[in-house]
């Protein structure tokens, strides 16, 4: 099997990143997206993606003691499929695939995956709103900050784990080319 480098891949390889993980089960490996309990809506999402790209059934699994969800699937090889590596992305730190940096659907649609999971938009000073990307791979918010840059955006770091856009009209752009699909960014008029 090999996987179609497109949007959608490009997508779920930002979800991953974000909130995503990649392990080992005894003879095969799994992929596990997670998110907030009350994101029913954004999981839908997320099993669209994921069964899109494989071609195969995800499956749901709830930690109501933990407030979280994630939709898993599992396949032989997902490590060499994804160009991700396997285990903790803090030890690991995984980069974006040079693949994605070749067309610039690729890198909106990689963007979203990473804000739908990683991001937020938040308000400062009560009206101006900010979009934020936070992780601690530092490698990582390399390529996020290098991604944007390529979209003609202008991020600046905020600290060592946060990458941000706070110019309101480029906010305003930022969202009607991104087009994020959880609907928690949307709760502040954008």
């Amino acid at each position: 099997m090999k996987l179609k480098q497109n949007s959608d891949l490009a997508e779920l390889i930002g979800m991953i990143l974000g909130d995503g993980n990649l392990g080992n089960y005894p003879k095969c490996q799994y992929l596990r997206i997670y998110c907030n309990l009350k994101e029913i809506q954004y999981a839908k999402e997320i099993k669209k993606i994921i069964e899109k790209v494989f071609g195969k059934k995800s499956y749901c699994y709830k930690r109501p003691s933990e407030g979280v969800l994630y939709l898993e699937i599992s396949l032989k090889n997902l490590d060499k499929l994804l160009s991700l590596p396997v285990g903790d992305k803090i030890i690991n730190k995984p980069r974006v695939p040079l693949w994605i940096f070749t067309r610039e659907k690729y890198i909106t649609s990689c963007l979203r995956g990473l804000f739908d999971t990683d991001g937020c938009c938040y308000l400062t000073g009560g009206k101006y709103r900010v979009v934020n990307y936070t992780n601690k791979n530092t490698l990582l918010l390399k390529d996020i900050y290098k991604m944007l840059k390529l979209l003609k955006f202008n991020p600046f770091k905020r600290g060592n784990r946060n990458i941000e856009l706070g110019r309101q009209q480029e906010i305003k752009i930022f969202f009607s080319i991104i087009r994020p699909k959880n609907i928690k960014h949307y709760r502040h008029n954008v």
